[in-house]
């Protein structure tokens, strides 16, 4: 299977010899580090010991690549990166801001090259770049906030397939412009009924799938019905009987309008999956919130990105409150105990100054004991010559 899209495969196939002997020996003398070379708006590098390459489209200073199960957007402007692994089942977000902005073609492309790798992306410019990516459950959106690029985090085991949801968005679709089609042109009716035997139940991720769909396109679908009925105007009565001729025609008619909608759809949705784009400043305040390496969790079934980053940083509000309050807890437990132990080191210490007290009066006592049995000894003697 081909990591690369079929346009970049083809052209990398068409190279000829010439041509890939002086691209393999142009990487050879790049420096290890950067073993890439970009020529004719393609970038060459190898994936394991395979020698592959990435279209590199640039509109309005906007890079969009497709490799490996993914699609990147990276703006040079805003220097905002959008990925969309399917893969790894996940949307990310991070940004490193105007680094790039004005950096070398080398430098840019070396940046480009990190990301198609999926290389962790630890510091640009001196600060640190982290991202958040987005997971979706049966029950929730787990979101990691960690470094860009390579994921420590725990996946979670109940983790949807991003590509399983755009088959089931794009059945349901299938199945809207059929259906109209069968309610208005018998002509149809046979090729439809041929395609729906052959058709499997969504999986668990179509049907979530379709759900995030309906919150985010569904009022921007094509009117297929408009369809139907201008191709029952088109169609002359007589070829509405069934027949071989008649259903190869209506299977090749409905082939070529399904190629020709719904990609285009399914691209839309891939691209900004239910608002990724226009929660990118929820996220960043999100993280100038938290510092650290956290999983967050928007419980329920999500209506957009906003929302659910809306429920991450309210999770983080009740944690990092739930945090300070056990840290006060902690600080008053820490003076209580200090204080407990100032105060038995204060009694240890007074008790200890009584018992030297009272040995110091019970040495004065014995002193003054000696000097006056010495006071009665003395005047007994004298006492005794006196008498003599």
């Amino acid at each position: 299977m081909s990591i690369s899209t079929l346009e970049a495969q083809k052209h990398l196939d068409n190279l000829s010899e010439l041509d890939r002997n002086s691209i393999l020996t142009w990487i050879g003398n790049r420096p290890p580090i950067n073993p890439f070379v970009v020529h004719l708006g393609y970038m060459y590098f190898f994936k394991g010991e395979r020698l592959v390459c990435v279209k590199l489209e640039e509109i309005n200073g906007v890079f969009v690549m497709w490799f490996d199960s993914q699609i990147i957007e990276f703006d040079l402007a805003s220097g905002n990166c959008l990925i969309v692994s399917f893969s790894r089942n996940c949307l990310e977000y991070f940004s490193v801001g105007n680094h790039y902005q004005n950096a070398t073609p080398n430098g840019l492309f070396c940046f480009l090259y990190k990301l198609l790798i999926q290389e962790r992306i630890n510091r640009n410019g001196g600060r640190t770049i982290r991202s958040m990516r987005f997971f979706f459950t049966p029950n929730c959106v787990v979101g990691h906030l960690e470094r860009a690029g390579g994921s420590n985090l725990k996946v979670p085991n109940n983790c949807l397939s991003i590509h399983e949801m755009i088959l089931g968005i794009k059945q349901f679709m299938m199945a809207r412009f059929n259906s109209s089609f069968m309610r208005t042109h018998s002509f149809f009716r046979p090729a439809i009924q041929d395609v729906q035997r052959t058709q499997c139940p969504l999986s668990d991720s179509g049907r979530y799938g379709v759900g995030l769909f309906l919150q985010t396109q569904f009022g921007r679908l094509p009117s297929f019905s408009m369809i139907s009925l201008l191709m029952k105007r088109l169609i002359p009565n007589h070829l509405m009987i069934g027949g071989t001729f008649q259903k190869c025609v209506a299977m090749g008619f409905l082939r070529t309008m399904s190629s020709s909608i719904f990609p285009s759809i399914c691209m839309n949705f891939t691209q900004n999956p239910i608002g990724l784009r226009q929660a990118i400043p929820l996220m960043d305040q999100l993280f100038d919130d938290c510092r650290l390496k956290t999983r967050l969790v928007s419980n329920s079934f999500p209506s957009s990105i906003s929302e659910c980053v809306q429920n991450m940083m309210a999770e983080l509000q009740v944690r990092n409150e739930a945090c300070e309050k056990r840290q006060r807890e902690e600080s008053e437990e820490h003076r209580r105990l200090e204080e407990e132990k100032r105060q038995r080191e204060a009694s240890i210490q007074e008790f200890r100054n009584g018992i030297k007290k009272v040995k110091t009066e019970f040495q004065e006592a014995r002193t003054l004991g000696r000097e006056l049995d010495e006071i009665c000894d003395d005047s007994s003697s004298k006492k005794m010559k006196i008498d003599e």
